[in-house]
């Protein structure tokens, strides 16, 4: 789960992406159990409206699937 830092001034989309994050928990916790590799990246520290970030997403991100190769590998040759 996600957790946001405070801050002063919380803008409408941190409510809306807030909310759809919330619905979302059961099936995502519901496609992890089926799933043959979970990547999950650290993200703490970025927000949703970072897009100006958006490189250092990508970099988390393939970070975490460098992390699973192996068993993404073991998936791919099944």
């Amino acid at each position: 789960m996600r957790h946001y830092n405070r801050r002063s001034r919380l803008h409408v989309f941190d409510f809306i992406f807030g909310s759809i994050e919330t619905m979302q928990q059961e099936f995502v916790q519901q496609a992890i159990k089926i799933a043959d590799v979970v990547i999950h990246p650290n993200l703490e520290g970025l927000g949703w409206l970072e897009f100006e970030k958006i490189k250092e997403f990508i970099q988390r991100g393939e970070a975490a699937a460098r992390e699973k190769i192996v068993q993404i590998k073991k998936v791919l040759a099944y």
